[in-house]
């Protein structure tokens, strides 16, 4: 079973997705702030990372660039999930080599199939905000 990590501090968002991931056989854990998210992702080693770019304790798209840069996160797919509607935000995701970037409220299924792949879970590739 394949683990995703979800950094959100919405409760809301987080239940839905968990509901979603784990009846689609994936583990999920939650961390609701940045500090706690890194620690969580070095503790655990996730397959994929669901990241809110506007967090408690720090910025999701700071926690991304430390994550990248270290060489056991280097490669783990980051899927941002936003409310921000700032035009620059998918630039500075693509340039982040991030797996996807959505707006919230968000198509729960097109997120899903976005995570499916990002993970090798299907070969056909979804359409997302990064390649429109």
């Amino acid at each position: 079973m394949k683990t995703i990590i979800i950094i959100e501090d919405d409760p809301k968002s987080t239940a839905s997705l968990v509901t979603r991931l784990e009846a689609n056989d994936y583990e999920v854990l939650i961390a609701r702030d940045a500090v706690n998210g890194a620690f969580m992702v070095i503790e655990n080693n996730p397959a994929l990372i669901l990241l809110d770019i506007s967090l408690p304790e720090g910025s999701g798209l700071a926690l991304a660039k430390k994550l990248f840069s270290r060489p056991e996160t280097r490669h783990t797919p980051i899927i941002f999930v936003t409310a921000d509607k700032d035009p620059q935000l998918r630039e500075v995701a693509m340039n982040l080599r991030a797996a996807g970037l959505f707006d919230k409220p968000y198509d729960p299924e097109e997120l899903l199939a976005i995570i499916r792949y990002a993970l090798g879970d299907t070969m056909t590739k979804p359409r997302t905000e990064l390649n429109r």
